[in-house]
């Protein structure tokens, strides 16, 4: 405080000072705080590409909400291809019940493995014809509009011992 008035009394001192109900408007004078509160409120490439210490970048954010969605798409999709399984029956209290249960869900899993060597070697199959005929994917073209009108024709398909070789003769006949 001392300072202050110390400052005040030398300024006043030996001077005729107009007294004004005004206040005088100091002079602005631009300092490195000024300058740095300017830079700082105007947008520069620095400031556009650096993101406040704790936030995380818009693109960022963005780009978690689509791989979150993504996962939440994927995770609903498997529960749907997940067969619900009932309830085993208690084999304390009817054991013939529970045996049965038991023999459907190997019959079921015994189906699904030979459903899915039944596709794999289908595929196979399909890769081979592929190579060996280059007009069988217009042949198997072929094919799919001819069951249009005869629906049969997927039924015996099934049934051949070679479906892409019944496929390309068929379409080709």
């Amino acid at each position: 405080m001392t300072d202050e008035k110390d400052e005040l009394e030398v300024y006043f001192e030996g001077e005729d000072h107009p007294i004004s109900t005004e206040p005088e408007q100091a002079p602005v004078e631009e300092t490195d705080e000024n300058t740095q509160v300017e830079t700082e409120s105007e947008p520069t490439s620095e400031n556009t590409t650096s993101v406040p210490e704790g936030y995380a970048p818009i693109a960022a954010l963005q780009d978690e909400r689509r791989k979150a969605q993504q996962a939440r798409e994927e995770a609903e999709m498997l529960r749907k291809q997940v067969p619900v399984q009932e309830e085993a029956p208690d084999p304390y209290e009817d054991i013939e019940k529970y045996n049965a249960w038991m023999r459907k869900q190997w019959e079921d899993e015994r189906n699904r493995e030979a459903e899915q060597a039944r596709r794999d070697a289908m595929e196979d199959e399909r890769s081979q014809m592929l190579e060996k005929h280059t007009d069988y994917d217009l042949m198997e073209q072929t094919f799919m509009l001819m069951t249009i009108d005869d629906k049969s024709l997927i039924e015996k398909m099934q049934r051949s011992e070679s479906p892409a070789q019944f496929v390309y003769e068929k379409a080709k006949s």
